[in-house]
């Protein structure tokens, strides 16, 4: 089994790629990107928000699932075995930094800003008002996309209705006709009987 090259993966980048990353392996291209609290980003909040930067500095392309520069053969994020654990850990041991105070004691602190400290780093996900606006826009789209469908079947059914009445008054109509020869032949018969 291979391990994930950065070097490598950056020839090269692609959606696909990233989809089989493990998250040591993003954490590895965030820190290369310079993304500031990405140990704090699940997995597949990390994938998006590294493929979305990447977008932006054109090393991927928005629309296709491959690179803007060509592909070269061998690269990529390969699933590695546990083997290889300590070997891939770089970015996970980089995310606690020894510092020394004043004091001459070690202490340890996360080298990315806490939630909501900084500014790049997204709100959660269900807390968030851009969320919470998106949330009322899609309901509003939803219940727009019922009101259209329920006034397409309205105007449906008020057609077809109009259409069964004026067939009912058609039908009437040729039935009238249709008997009034005969009422009025069976009238001038009577008539002429009682006149002779």
């Amino acid at each position: 089994m291979s391990r994930f090259d950065l070097d490598t993966f950056l020839l090269a980048p692609s959606r696909g790629q990233l989809d089989v990353c493990r998250k040591r392996d993003l954490l590895e291209v965030a820190g290369y990107l310079g993304l500031t609290g990405a140990q704090l980003l699940l997995k597949m909040d990390l994938k998006e928000k590294i493929a979305s930067v990447m977008e932006e500095r054109k090393l991927l392309s928005p629309l296709a699932d491959s690179a803007v520069l060509p592909l070269q053969p061998g690269g990529g994020c390969v699933d590695s075995g546990e083997d290889d654990v300590a070997a891939g850990c770089k970015a996970e041991d980089a995310a606690v930094e020894k510092v020394a105070p004043e004091g001459g004691e070690d202490q340890q602190r996360p080298p990315f800003p806490l939630h909501g400290s900084d500014p790049c780093f997204p709100e959660s996900r269900l807390g968030s008002p851009e969320n919470a606006r998106l949330q009322l826009r899609l309901a509003r789209l939803k219940q727009e996309a019922e009101d259209k469908q329920r006034d397409r079947e309205y105007k449906f059914r008020k057609l077809e209705l109009e259409a069964e009445t004026s067939i009912r008054l058609k039908r009437l109509e040729l039935e009238m006709q249709a008997q009034a020869p005969h009422r009025s032949s069976g009238l001038s018969t009577g008539l002429a009987g009682e006149t002779e």
